[in-house]
């Protein structure tokens, strides 16, 4: 912002004679001669100002900046990365990120609880906060922000692990954590842990420790893909297979094959794409037989989505 700029939008909230602009370590800085000013005139252009020496413009932004994604450092530590530039928009200002991520530990969380991520300017640096409370949009700039609170925008969510304080997760068969901004592709699958086999008509999931957890914004779809080689104990049944999300009654990548041939394993495979909720999510192995056993098999028997987060 250059100084005539920052001249006219000062004047907006106190009487000012000159205005003079320096460059101290980072950041610019600016010196500015009052012209009969009150205190609070004052107290308001100085928050401007301190806004100025670490924003590219303040408050009447024609673009937002949000060149930053969510993601998971370890299992104690979550980070706002940079993405593709250096700026975030936050209630009016486009601020300067610092030259580190920005980071936050997972002091006080709670185990299996999904917490809302927001950006927030200090005073004098971006910060992150997490939150119980979840998004709205923003009445005046159309950017998301945490509900009741206009000086907090939204970046992302994440689910806790198990522990005390919860953890933060971001794994093959976990993805807990999703970012708002420069989502990218993640890969979600799992085989199962053994051979499963069941002689329930469908739909019954197969084992819950074989379960996929993650979490998703709800607005994009997932593709989702399901291979098994079953094989039946007698010859004459139809055996089922499908991805249960969050699980049996809703399925996708739904199998069904009529056997009446000799008992040996037939090939099961789908590919569909889902659009799962948002927030917390799982997919299951169901399945089921009309007649007899119908089992499994491990290394040959597996699940997953390709998701975006």
């Amino acid at each position: 912002m250059d100084a005539g700029t920052l001249y006219r939008l000062l004047s907006t909230v106190a009487p000012i004679s000159s205005i003079s602009i320096g460059l101290a370590t980072d950041k610019l800085t600016w010196t500015v001669t009052y012209d009969g000013a009150d205190a609070g005139q004052i107290a308001a252009a100085e928050a401007l100002i301190a806004a100025a020496s670490t924003s590219e413009e303040i408050g009447t932004e024609s673009t937002q900046f949000f060149q930053v994604a969510l993601a998971v450092a370890s299992s104690a530590s979550l980070v706002l990365a940079k993405r593709y530039g250096n700026k975030i928009f936050i209630n009016g200002v486009n601020y300067l990120l610092p030259y580190q991520d920005v980071g936050i530990a997972n002091t006080g969380l709670t185990a299996a609880t999904l917490y809302y991520a927001y950006a927030y300017w200090t005073g004098t640096t971006v910060a992150l906060e997490l939150s119980t409370t979840g998004s709205g949009t923003s009445p005046i700039f159309g950017h998301e922000i945490k509900v009741g609170d206009a000086s907090r925008t939204y970046v992302g969510m994440i689910y806790t692990g198990a522990g005390t304080p919860g953890t933060f997760i971001d794994s093959e068969t976990q993805r807990f954590c999703a970012s708002y901004y420069n989502r990218v592709p993640k890969h979600c699958q799992r085989m199962l842990g053994t051979a499963r086999s069941t002689a329930s008509a469908p739909w019954v999931e197969l084992s819950s420790a074989d379960r996929i957890e993650f979490i998703t914004h709800g607005s994009e779809d997932a593709l989702c893909f399901l291979n098994s080689n079953p094989a039946l104990a007698v010859t004459a049944a139809t055996m089922s297979g499908a991805i249960g999300v969050n699980g049996t009654t809703t399925r996708t990548c739904e199998q069904n094959i009529n056997f009446g041939g000799a008992a040996l394993p037939l090939a099961m495979a789908a590919i569909r794409g889902y659009r799962f909720d948002h927030g917390y999510n799982y997919m299951t192995f169901v399945g089921g037989t009309t007649a007899s056993t119908v089992t499994y098999p491990a290394t040959q028997t597996a699940l997953g989505a390709m998701l975006r987060q």
